[in-house]
């Protein structure tokens, strides 16, 4: 469905690039590639397209749906969840999209969270992010038409 498009398992390879001076590890689940890349590893954020992290809990979804409360529930909460796994979350995947904009010359990048059974698609740029509703991958084509037009 991406024939232009290399997906990688990621997971258990840091960033070693040299582009990359954090502190802390890069290395999300998957990394996806222009087959023309280049890369020498396995996680290269600086030649990397999109990154996508799996979490297996909902509690680590950093993300509420507004929409799916009621305007007489709405009591002015925030859209972002604030549990131990969400907050990890969080800021696990605002790492690696800092690390991917600080070695790349791009206005904006693209990474996806996927919860169980469910994505979302996350559009970053240098002051903040968009993140989609819930996307039910296994009823909507919605993801893969994300990834087959990127």
């Amino acid at each position: 469905f991406a024939p232009d498009l290399e997906l990688v398992n990621s997971s258990a390879c840091i960033d070693r690039s040299g582009q990359s001076s954090f502190s802390f590890d890069i290395k999300p689940d998957v990394c996806i590639y222009t087959q023309d890349s280049g890369r020498r590893e396995l996680t290269d954020v600086a030649r990397a397209e999109l990154a996508i992290e799996f979490k297996w809990h909902s509690g680590d979804d950093p993300f509420c749906s507004p929409y799916l409360i009621s305007d007489d529930e709405d009591d002015g909460q925030s859209f972002l969840r604030g549990t131990k796994g969400a907050i990890d979350t969080a800021g696990q995947i605002t790492a690696y999209a800092a690390a991917q904009l600080g070695s790349q010359f791009r206005t904006c990048i693209y990474s996806v969270l996927i919860v169980k059974s469910y994505a979302r698609l996350i559009r970053w740029d240098r002051t903040g992010a968009v993140v989609s509703q819930p996307i039910q991958y296994n009823q909507q084509p919605e993801l893969a038409e994300f990834l087959r037009r990127y």
